[in-house]
């Protein structure tokens, strides 16, 4: 059994009438939510004045038990878990914000939306650095956090494939309505992500994934999350609106720095330059910050034995193949890469149990590993 407040809010996410702030002030103005379902013949002249005549009529006809369990039985046979603004379930994170949203459409795992989450979000157009700072992070901070993004191309893919392959968990926060996942080709990882994670969004099913959308998805994805961390973000990227809902959010921002000749750093280096977000140069930043003792999952551990090495992460294993020790200069001396790149192939490597660090800044391979 739904309750009169539950019915109004997912009506109301339902139809997307003006936006959750707006409804917020209404809720509040007129006495709570369920005078809406109860008064609503009343309230004509008033809806009418703050919204307009169709809002009226729209309401008049679907805050109707006929309305509510006709589109109920659609959610069910999609799958599709309308959790509302009032229900337990709803993330306590999110209640936080300005404009909560009224309801959240989820597939999966709705447990996850009360789980300690951290966003790792970047460029769609993302390069190998950029990819490799958000599978290194996510690899680490997956054991402790859950994480979340808004499946995009480039950060935010990498993002939640890395959790998916370490077994972590990880909520993904869409742009658009479940019959119109984007980008499209992220339909497969939207799909894999609902098996074993969460997927949100405050629009109903066949909400088109239009530009103004995106703004409001990625207040979701700051809300949701204790802090967020920009891995890499060019000068135009859509990063700064989700930087900017943190800030808003009283969020923590963490940023790693890129390559100051990179076009794709300009974004994430200016965020250090002229805002006060927080420099993190290894998961442990992150995890030390929230006083998190980093403990390996089980799962996790199995993964290290299959773990094959690109092409760059050879270098480095080459680089310290005659198993002495290598100053961490001399590591990017003899391996032809620059400090930032051997920086994160080191710090992947050891995530993977393959490379030691030693005192003094000092590498060497694990036995094993030779």
């Amino acid at each position: 059994m739904y309750s009169t407040e539950q019915k109004v809010l997912i009506v109301l996410g339902t139809l997307e009438i003006s936006t959750a702030l707006k409804w917020h002030k209404f809720f509040n103005r007129i006495g709570g939510i369920d005078v809406l379902w109860e008064e609503k013949e009343g309230l004509c002249e008033l809806i009418t004045s703050v919204f307009d005549k169709s809002a009226y009529d729209k309401l008049n006809f679907s805050l109707s038990d006929f309305f509510f369990d006709n589109i109920m039985r659609k959610y069910e046979k999609a799958g599709i878990t309308p959790v509302a603004f009032t229900d337990d379930a709803y993330s306590e994170m999110l209640k936080e914000i300005a404009d909560p949203p009224l309801t959240l459409f989820c597939k999966g795992d709705v447990d996850l939306l009360n789980k300690q989450s951290v966003a790792v979000v970047g460029s769609r157009k993302c390069t190998c650095y950029g990819k490799r700072v958000a599978e290194t992070f996510t690899a680490s901070l997956g054991n402790r956090f859950c994480i979340v993004s808004g499946l995009a191309n480039g950060v935010d893919s990498a993002a939640h494939k890395k959790a998916l392959e370490t077994g972590a968990k990880t909520i993904a926060v869409l742009g658009g309505g479940f019959e119109r996942i984007y980008p499209a080709n992220n339909l497969p990882l939207a799909e894999e992500i609902e098996r074993s994670g969460l997927l949100v969004t405050e629009f109903s099913p066949s909400s088109e994934p239009s530009s103004y959308r995106f703004p409001m998805r990625n207040r979701i994805i700051t809300g949701l999350s204790q802090g967020v961390l920009v891995a890499e973000a060019g000068q135009k990227s859509g990063v700064f609106s989700t930087v900017e809902a943190a800030s808003q959010q009283n969020r923590d921002v963490f940023v790693v720095p890129g390559d100051i000749f990179s076009f794709a750093s300009v974004g994430t280096n200016g965020l250090l330059k002229n805002y006060r977000n927080m420099l993190v140069t290894s998961p442990q930043d992150i995890l030390d910050f929230y006083g998190v003792t980093y403990v390996a999952k089980e799962k996790s551990t199995k993964k290290v034995a299959s773990y094959q090495p690109d092409m760059e992460e050879e270098k480095i294993i080459a680089t310290l193949a005659n198993g002495d020790k290598l100053h961490f200069d001399e590591i990017v001396y003899k391996s032809g890469l620059n400090a930032s790149e051997v920086n994160f192939l080191l710090t992947n490597l050891e995530l993977f149990d393959i490379v030691t660090k030693l005192k003094g800044n000092y590498y060497q391979l694990k036995t094993e590993a030779n």
